[in-house]
């Protein structure tokens, strides 16, 4: 389950780095809700925290929220990796 939130986070982010502010709205809404799955609570709260940005007309504050959740994933991605490797 870990191994597969690790591959769906990445093209999560990526999809949402090219898409228009509705899509990123609906990918931010998807990953917290994988992410509260498995229990990364902070990349949870930081794609809430986007899908709640990509709602609103600031271009900067949704830029703003998705540097806290790429630096959140970034976090989740470490952490699974140490997972893995004590396995």
């Amino acid at each position: 389950m870990l191994a597969l939130f690790d591959r769906q986070v990445d093209m999560l982010l990526v999809r949402m780095a090219s898409e228009d502010p509705r899509l990123v709205a609906t990918f931010a809404h998807t990953l917290a809700r994988s992410a509260s799955g498995i229990g990364a609570w902070k990349v949870a709260e930081a794609a809430t925290a986007v899908e709640r940005a990509a709602s609103e007309p600031d271009a900067v504050a949704l830029a703003s929220m998705m540097d806290h959740l790429v630096v959140a994933v970034a976090e989740v991605h470490a952490a699974i990796g140490e997972i893995q490797r004590a396995d």
